[in-house]
């Protein structure tokens, strides 16, 4: 049988959670912490990256649930909280952070990256069972 991950669940949980802190800092912190970073100058627009980091944490999660249960129930778990959890820094962008905004279009940009990997790994599971 082909295996999706390699690392210890212990492994996997530190990740995510990692994963997590690290969108919550660098979402929360003040615009002119990353002044010399501008990542959106590489890429030209910020959603690419929001999809990106949301995404990966949409990723960091299924890894860390995949044993709770069945595969396809822990993708569409760790993909639906990951996106909550792309919906709740938004608002504390509004509501929180200091020199941050709300932004509609960030907030799809990083329900979307939950939906790109829910979509593959859905494929890639649906695949492996047959």
């Amino acid at each position: 049988m082909i295996k999706l991950f390699t690392s210890s669940p212990r492994q996997n949980n530190a990740y995510a959670l990692a994963w997590a802190l690290f969108i919550l800092v660098a979402c929360g912190a003040p615009p002119s912490t990353f002044d010399e970073l501008q990542l959106k100058d590489i890429l030209g627009y910020d959603k690419p990256i929001h999809a990106i980091l949301f995404g990966t944490q949409a990723y960091l999660l299924i890894r860390a649930l995949k044993h709770k249960a069945s595969l396809e129930k822990m993708i569409t778990y760790a993909c639906l909280l990951s996106a909550l959890y792309g919906v709740l820094i938004e608002l504390l962008q509004k509501f929180y952070f200091e020199g941050r905004s709300f932004d509609y279009f960030d907030m799809l940009a990083n329900i979307l990256g939950c939906l790109i990997v829910w979509i593959w790994f859905t494929r890639k599971a649906k695949m492996l069972a047959q």
